[in-house]
């Protein structure tokens, strides 16, 4: 399938060995050799076609979410009743305790079928 090189002279048109290094013989130039060669070749390619569907929704714990309200609702009368730094330490502890429930309250979940 594959054809014989060509080439030819690419100042005067000439036509030279494309296996030569040897300037041209018509006008002497050097390196204006431009050297063809067809390759001829079959590509196969096949498509596919995928389709998902994603679906986002969020999940609630009840129970993490009643412990923050009551972890919420808790907070200020125990520094009302505490004083100083023992008020202090205890809002401190509680806010995070509220962070960390509250991170468990709700969870995002994203379910992805796909269709191949």
């Amino acid at each position: 399938m594959d054809t014989v090189p060509r080439a030819k002279c690419s100042s005067c048109g000439a036509t030279l060995d494309p296996y030569s290094t040897a300037p041209c013989p018509e006008c002497g130039a050097l390196g204006s050799k431009k050297v063809e060669k067809i390759i001829e070749g079959r590509v196969a390619a096949t498509g596919t076609v995928d389709r998902a569907r994603i679906r986002e929704r969020f999940t609630f714990n009840r129970r993490a979410i009643a412990l923050l309200v009551l972890v919420t609702l808790i907070q200020p009368f125990a520094s009302l009743a505490l004083r100083g730094v023992a008020a202090i330490v205890t809002s401190g502890v509680l806010s995070v305790a509220g962070l960390v429930v509250g991170s468990f309250a709700m969870v995002k979940t994203r379910e992805i079928e796909r269709h191949i």
